[in-house]
């Protein structure tokens, strides 16, 4: 049932109170009002999250209600999605309300009516319908035990993120406790958010362990690079700093931040994956931690690369009985999007690069397939290099293929998907909606050259820009053993 419905479990347990004990002061809804949101054993008003209030504004706006009642803390929320009901009926009348906690509701006299009995109404109020309100108030008895049982759930369950502010949850939506995040997600960084946090039951006891990279720290502290492991209380558990060094035509600063990428097993240990990224450059690099003890995991290597790791995703997809990394982002050294594959055994070392972007004294890891995608003209044209944004990577499991998707230019991105099988092989590429009308348009006006977008001859002049590792050197697509 989860805690929406506390305000009005609370009003009518209140209202069947006074009317069992026959009180000389009685209280009662004051018209047609909907309300939602919990109420915690504070008498605040718990948040019902973003999505929530704005479902539920939209199924309000379309009852006889004159109020909604909300949590204070998704006024704002609801007050947004009412405009954009308004819209389309400008003539409905609908007034949000944001109530802090009990008191809040209870001194509002357009939502609370309240006023005194006179002797006469509360002796037959007490007589006559003594025995509805015992049962009434026995039912919301009930039902306030069991809300109030799940309230004492300490396992954290759930996130839920304001500005920088990142609460940690129980499956009812009850704050176990809070840190914040040195970034407030905005729509571009939802992937972020998502690689910032994640729930691990680490020693198997039943009750989640919460993993947390990119907490807000004072630049003076010099926790940067580092991730870290509390226990359902916020108890330090474990954690780890990453402060690897490396360099290429310089040396670069051991300055990092972290992202949690995915979990697995390693001989019979369970490790987390993490990828450093360093702050001022371009070095990226995937390593392990044992996910019990937080140490650096002896089961595999480090990985670099330089340029960003956006997508990493993780199985048997070749179905050679051995776990690879897929990954995908955007290569510095290349100035392309890129695609590869490494086996985990192999996950040690770095990946090909020009010259200028060797990191010294790593050896070459061993390359399943390494692959750089086109960069079209309209990319060219704004930006000079592309990439693979976060969560555009995807194996598609019932037809085993891979699918991902390129971010051409800046001011005006548009996507170009590209196909591959399980072993990486290249099927077919087309573009979004909009990149036709965009591109196009910068072909009419003599920018870009022909031909025109959604075209098999343009999706052709893009195939034959696909370029493999051979262990040696890139080969084009169509020169390929």
């Amino acid at each position: 049932m989860g805690n929406s419905l506390g305000i009005a479990l609370t009003l009518a347990f209140i209202e069947a109170i006074l009317k069992h004990y026959n009180s000389s002061t009685i209280i009662k809804i004051n018209g047609t009002i909907a309300v939602t949101g919990g109420i915690d054993v504070n008498s605040n008003i718990i948040s019902t999250s973003k999505v929530i209030i704005e479902t539920k504004v939209e199924t309000v706006f379309f009852s006889d209600a004159r109020i909604f009642c909300v949590p204070k803390i998704d006024e704002l929320w609801a007050e947004e999605k009412l405009s954009q009901l308004k819209k389309e009926s400008p003539n409905r009348v609908l007034r949000i309300v944001g109530l802090m906690d009990l008191e809040d509701i209870l001194n509002r006299r357009n939502i609370i009516d309240v006023h005194k009995k006179g002797y006469v109404e509360r002796f037959f109020s007490y007589t006559i319908k003594k025995w509805k309100s015992i049962f009434l108030a026995i039912i919301l008895t009930l039902i306030f035990s069991s809300i109030y049982v799940l309230d004492f759930d300490e396992n954290p369950a759930m996130f839920e993120q304001h500005g920088k502010l990142l609460n940690v949850q129980n499956k009812n939506g009850k704050v176990l406790w809070s840190i914040r995040l040195n970034f407030a997600p905005t729509i571009s960084e939802v992937d972020r958010s998502k690689f910032s946090k994640k729930l691990v039951d680490i020693n198997e006891d039943g009750i989640n362990e919460v993993l947390i990279a990119e907490e807000e720290i004072a630049p003076e502290s010099y926790n940067f690079g580092r991730v870290v492991c509390f226990d359902k209380d916020k108890k330090l558990v474990w954690e780890y700093f990453f402060r690897d060094t490396v360099s290429t035509f310089r040396k670069w600063t051991n300055t990092y931040s972290i992202s949690i990428l995915d979990t697995l097993t390693l001989s019979n240990n369970k490790v987390i994956l993490l990828m450093a990224r360093n702050i001022p450059n371009f070095a990226n690099a995937v390593f392990a931690l044992d996910i019990l003890t937080g140490k650096r995991s002896q089961s595999t290597g480090t990985l670099w690369n330089a340029g960003a790791i956006n997508n990493c995703i993780i199985g048997d997809f070749n179905e050679d009985g051995m776990t690879e990394l897929v990954m995908a982002g955007s290569h510095n050294g290349y100035e392309r999007a890129h695609l590869f594959s490494v086996n985990i055994d192999k996950m040690n070392g770095q990946t090909p690069a020009p010259d200028r972007y060797i990191y010294k004294g790593i050896p070459a890891t061993e390359i399943s397939k390494f692959i750089l995608l086109p960069h079209t003209d309209y990319g060219k044209h704004f930006w000079r290099s592309n990439s693979v944004p976060s969560q555009h990577l995807v194996f598609v499991q019932h037809s085993k293929e891979f699918e991902l998707a390129t971010l051409e230019g800046s001011d005006k991105p548009i996507l170009f998907y590209y196909r591959f099988d399980k072993n990486l092989n290249f099927l077919w590429v087309d573009c979004a909606d909009n990149a036709q009308q965009l591109r196009d348009t910068l072909v009419v006006r003599g920018i870009l050259n022909h031909p025109f977008t959604n075209t098999n001859e343009y999706f052709e002049i893009l195939r034959k820009q696909i370029e493999y590792w051979d262990g040696r050197k890139f080969v084009n697509i169509d020169k390929m053993k």
